[in-house]
């Protein structure tokens, strides 16, 4: 066989996976099959993807002595897994996609002297960054501790993506914000491109009866990015103004983390035990059924990259509670915000947790509203953010990449 009829070889490395299993993972999976069908590469992945019925990923060892053509990597964990890698196989191609807002991360970071000292000495396997981190998160109910881990995380990030930047062949945005900032912190070497993550095909409209017309909240359960606090004490504003919904239930909750034990205390000492209710992680099929009975989808998160529960939560026809700090733009050119105030959902200024009380009563008290809100919200989902055109910007992209 010509070199140039031989299939190009394409790894996925979805190192993230060994610990959880969600939308994320999916989309390297999804991805994964997408290329094997296409018949025109082979494909190797290095992840757990036995939930998917794949059971023979590639080892390390066997990974380090095969010759690429691209690699993809998905979490910045990766990025260990491809510093050895790199110094050997310079001449394969890499794709860094940031569903974790790296890029932002880094702006923000670069600047702080104490992290920027930190990252230097960070050198570290990710093995040994997950001992430290569940050492540091044992005892989460203190301050001290929240800014501990904040800051070994935001340390560690710093140093990875300072590795990544050497040999990173293309940076793939998830929001229209990390596209703009990318190009400004990667060299010409590097290609930015946007490519919008999407809901999976799973996620629908049931129509199914509802029993809960109130906000649903679906994430992990910690403080420094999800501040799920914020929602705690907005419940208890919206009790406040509106006292006959006192003991009604108004947020459920879905997810665990290392501030759940600090959140159900707060839930408690505000004494909003018949308001929250805390559901527990839930898998595929019972998110569905979550999404689809409720009335709103509500977050209180300090940031996101293109939040995967708001484009879920859409695609079932609810309609978005997000905020300042969290609502990311699709469309740069147009300054278009994935969630519109009054038109697929209501954006509250974040900390400000009147605006926040004023705008859930709205969607907690007027169904008319949230409806056609979410019914506007899904079709955003179904025209601009669909899985089919993800899945064709990956296919021009790499084609052009391996062309």
């Amino acid at each position: 066989m010509h070199a140039s009829s031989r299939k190009k070889r394409v790894l996925i490395i979805e190192s993230g996976s060994f610990k959880t299993f969600g939308g994320a993972v999916k989309d390297s999976h999804r991805l994964y099959i997408y290329l094997k069908s296409l018949g025109r590469y082979r494909i190797d992945f290095y992840a757990d993807f036995s939930k998917f019925g794949e059971h023979l990923p590639i080892t390390l060892d066997e990974m380090y002595k095969i010759d690429y053509d691209l690699i993809i990597i998905n979490s910045m964990r990766d990025v260990l897994l491809l510093k050895k890698y790199m110094q050997k196989h310079a001449r394969t191609k890499t794709i860094y996609v940031d569903r974790g807002d790296v890029v932002y991360h880094y702006s923000t970071l670069a600047g702080s002297r104490a992290i920027s000292r930190f990252a230097k000495i960070f050198p570290i396997s990710a093995e040994k960054s997950d001992s430290i981190s569940k050492s540091i998160t044992k005892s989460t109910d203190s301050n001290a501790v929240k800014h501990a881990r904040d800051f070994f995380s935001k340390g560690y990030g710093l140093y990875l993506f300072r590795e990544m930047r050497k040999w990173l062949t293309c940076y793939i945005a998830i929001n229209a914000e990390q596209e703009l900032r990318a190009k400004k912190f990667f060299t010409k070497k590097t290609i930015v491109r946007y490519i919008p993550i999407a809901p999976h095909e799973e996620f629908t409209d049931m129509h199914i009866k509802k029993d809960f017309e109130g906000g649903l909240f679906i994430g992990r359960l910690e403080e420094t990015q999800k501040r799920v606090s914020l929602l705690i004490r907005g419940i208890k504003e919206v009790v406040r103004m509106h006292p006959e919904l006192k003991n009604k239930e108004l947020l459920r909750i879905y997810g665990t983390g290392p501030d759940e034990g600090y959140y159900k205390l707060l839930v408690k000492e505000l004494a909003l035990e018949g308001s929250i209710s805390f559901c527990g992680f839930a898998l595929e099929s019972r998110l569905l059924n979550a999404y689809n009975n409720a009335g709103f989808f509500v977050s209180s998160s300090y940031w996101e990259g293109l939040s995967r529960v708001f484009l879920e939560a859409m695609a079932c026809g609810l309609p978005v509670l997000a905020n300042t700090k969290n609502n990311r733009m699709i469309d740069y050119k147009k300054r278009k915000y994935l969630v519109r105030e009054n038109q697929n959902g209501m954006v509250f200024e974040y900390g400000n947790m009147a605006d926040f009380a004023e705008k859930f009563y709205l969607l907690y008290s007027n169904k008319k509203l949230a409806e056609r809100l979410g019914s506007n919200a899904q079709k955003l989902i179904s025209k601009e953010l669909n899985i089919k055109k993800m899945l064709a910007s990956y296919k021009a992209l790499i084609g052009g990449l391996l062309s």
